[in-house]
């Protein structure tokens, strides 16, 4: 899941900072997944748990021990976007 704002973290969003409202994504995609580890060092879960509060219809799958998500195989995202 991507960083809700830079509020919290140690460093900008640079690149990372959303030009539209979060709200807005759901007119942009019918289906908004998000990927995010309990034990991410980088960005907090609590982001990821902000935008399942705002975003309607976001589905949001929670890890409890990926981290920052630096490993080599996926395969329960491969398996979402095999199942769309």
């Amino acid at each position: 899941a991507p960083p809700y704002d830079d509020m919290y973290l140690d460093e900008d969003l640079a690149s990372f900072k959303l030009n539209v409202s979060p709200v807005a994504l759901s007119e942009l995609s019918k289906d908004i997944y998000l990927f995010q580890s309990e034990d991410d060092a980088v960005v907090p879960v609590k982001n990821a748990k902000m935008y399942k509060s705002i975003i309607p219809g976001l589905s949001l799958k929670l890890f409890p021990d990926r981290g920052h998500f630096k490993q080599t195989d996926f395969p329960e995202l491969i398996s979402l976007i095999k199942s769309l």
